[in-house]
């Protein structure tokens, strides 16, 4: 009886270890995944998550970044980011859609999020706002 109870606590004590490890890294995942997107802590971020099947992405919200891009130069931090290809950004982000963009500011909090196609005034003012 004693050594079902020692195996049974072995057992409990062998799945609270699995457990602490498997945070530990879904922690330091996350912490990588942040860190990636976050490059520029002098300046805002603006991700835009595309899609190389989706239409809008190409015809409509590429050219609008594009164009904020080219004015605002080295003032913001442009992260064009495959939805599909690094879909564990996207799901960090929690993005559903494309296209969708997303504005960080330095200290690294999403301060504005678009889902579908966001026109180039929007986008200046939350690039603005994350100053």
């Amino acid at each position: 009886m004693a050594e079902r109870f020692f195996i049974l606590l072995a057992a409990l004590a062998l799945a609270a270890v699995g457990v602490v490890l498997w945070q530990s890294v879904r922690r330091w995942q996350a912490s990588r995944i942040v860190a990636e997107a976050d490059a520029a802590p002098d300046r805002p971020t603006l991700l835009y998550f595309w899609s190389d099947t989706c239409a809008p992405c190409r015809f409509q919200q590429a050219p609008i970044i594009e164009t904020v891009q080219a004015e605002w130069g080295d003032g913001v931090h442009l992260r064009a980011v495959d939805a599909v290809a690094r879909s564990d950004l996207a799901a960090h982000y929690g993005v559903l859609s494309v296209p969708t963009t997303i504005v960080i500011n330095q200290q690294g909090h999403v301060v504005a999020r678009n889902t579908g196609v966001a026109p180039a005034a929007k986008l200046r003012q939350q690039v603005s706002a994350a100053r």
